[in-house]
């Protein structure tokens, strides 16, 4: 099975602004697979689903602090302590 990578030129935008994989892509992926497919490969599969999910993730934080909606820095740390504080 090919790796799978994440370019948010190429990928399909969702209403959300969030860039992810087309059905079309999904669905060559597996049908690349053989009819009767180790665990481990499909674990491989899920892998790759799982980086391209964070790619997406990250792109919509970079589009979010680019128009502005990110959390300033001392209000984070301050969220952070008080949910983490032991």
């Amino acid at each position: 099975m090919d790796s799978v990578s994440y370019d948010r030129e190429k990928q399909s935008p969702e209403p959300s602004g969030v860039y992810a994989m087309t059905k079309q892509e999904l669905l060559k992926m597996v049908e690349s697979l053989p009819d009767e497919t180790p665990s481990e490969m499909l674990d491989g599969v899920a892998s790759e689903l799982e980086k391209i999910r964070f790619m997406a993730s990250v792109d919509r934080g970079i589009r979010q602090a680019e128009r502005g909606e990110a959390t300033p820095h001392d209000e984070f740390v301050e969220r952070f302590k008080r949910r983490f504080q032991a």
